[in-house]
């Protein structure tokens, strides 16, 4: 995958969870791994179509999942219900929201599909295709950390 493509998810997650989180996040490590990823706890997986095909999975600790829906919400959750699920799903699709809309800006034209988000620690997620690039992201001083494992593809489709 091309930096110009990695870049743009970086910069908007970053943003989106400065924004809605009130915490910057640093890059702590990059790497490309193969298929399959095991879930830290809360996977939120979602798809891109259009010009650049495949899948973008954020993997999260559920201790560090409840550390960033309290801080969105301003309500404690201590369990993984519709709500807190939902709040996590809202902030990566409005952060890939984002990516889409940089992606415009480069001439590649791309979807996204609506978060899927699980909750199973030691889930196996198998993605055919491209390796992927593992993004860790982290603010230690908020312990809020996790890992976006990115898998795209360009396409004739523009």
């Amino acid at each position: 995958m091309k930096a110009m493509f990695l870049n743009p998810f970086l910069s908007n997650i970053n943003n989106v969870v400065t924004m809605v989180v009130g915490v910057g996040l640093d890059v702590h490590k990059t790497s490309v791994v193969t298929s399959p990823i095991v879930s830290k706890g809360i996977t939120v997986s979602i798809g891109v179509t259009g010009g650049l095909a495949g899948n973008v999975i954020v993997n999260i600790q559920h201790s560090v999942f409840f550390n960033i829906v309290n801080r969105m919400t301003g309500m404690v959750f201590t369990a993984c219900d519709e709500l807190s699920k939902s709040a996590i799903g809202e902030l990566f699709n409005m952060s890939l929201g984002g990516v889409s809309a940089e992606y415009e800006g480069l001439g590649v034209k791309t979807n996204i599909t609506p978060p899927i988000i699980t909750d199973g620690k030691n889930t196996v997620i198998s993605i055919q295709g491209a390796p992927m690039i593992c993004v860790a992201m982290h603010n230690p001083n908020e312990n809020i950390f996790f890992d976006v494992c990115i898998s795209l593809r360009e396409t004739k489709h523009n």
